[in-house]
C-alpha cells in the first residue's frame, strides 16, 4: 500500500485513529513552522516541546512527527502511558541507497539536504545517527517498532498493531479505507 515514506504514512494512520476516537476532543493540525510540510512535525522533540504543543491546542489531541532524539522527561511521558509513541525502521542498507538517492536528487537541485554523501561509506555517519536515535526510542518498552515492509507491504498487520497499541476498538479495513489517496 505505502511505497515509500513509511514514517509519514505511520502518522497519518495514527492521525486517523484520532479523528476516530475524538469524542470530547478534536484533533489539531498546527500550523507549520516554516516549510511545506503540513505535519505536526516537532524537532528537537522533547517533552517541553510537547507541553507547549499542549498549550496552543488546548484539549484537543494531535500527533506528531519527529526525526528527533527524546529527552528523558518525554520517555518518562511515554512509559507512564501519558503519550504513545511509535519507531519506523527500515533495513539500513536500504537506507544507504535512499540516502544516496535523496544526494543525487539534492545536488541536481542545487540544495544541501544529503548533498554531500556520494558514496555507500559516506552513509555510514548518518546510519549510526538514526540507529543512535532508534536505540534511545527504544530504551523503554511502550514504544511501538514498525518495519518499513511491514508498513509497505502488510498495511493491515502494521495499522492492527498501532490499534492495539491506542487501545482502541475500530477495525483495520475500515481505517485504511478511510486514508486519503498515497498520492497526497
Amino acid at each position: 500500500m505505502c511505497r515509500n515514506r513509511p514514517s509519514t504514512f505511520t502518522y497519518v494512520v495514527t492521525e486517523q485513529f484520532s479523528e476516530w476516537q475524538a469524542t470530547h476532543r478534536s484533533l489539531c493540525r498546527r500550523p507549520p513552522k516554516g516549510g511545506k510540510s503540513q505535519l505536526n512535525y516537532i524537532d528537537p522533540i522533547s517533552w517541553s516541546a510537547i507541553q507547549r504543543a499542549v498549550s496552543e491546542i488546548g484539549e484537543k489531541s494531535a500527533v506528531i512527527k519527529t526525526h528527533g532524539v527524546p529527552d528523558k522527561r518525554l520517555l518518562e511521558a511515554i512509559e507512564r502511558g501519558e503519550v504513545f509513541a511509535s519507531a519506523v525502521i527500515r533495513d539500513p542498507r536500504e537506507i544507504a541507497l535512499s540516502l544516496l538517492d535523496h544526494a543525487k536528487r539534492s545536488r541536481s537541485l542545487g540544495v544541501g539536504d544529503f548533498a554531500e554523501i556520494e558514496t555507500v561509506t559516506d552513509t555510514f555517519k548518518v546510519l549510526d545517527d538514526q540507529i543512535n536515535r532508534l536505540s534511545r526510542w527504544m530504551a523503554i518498552g511502550k514504544v511501538l517498532l514498525l518495519a518499513y515492509d511491514e508498513i509497505s507491504f502488510d498495511t493491515e498487520s502494521a495499522v492492527q498493531r498501532i490499534i492495539d497499541q491506542l487501545g482502541i476498538s475500530v477495525a483495520a479495513a475500515n481505517v485504511i479505507s478511510a486514508l486519503p489517496d498515497r498520492s497526497k
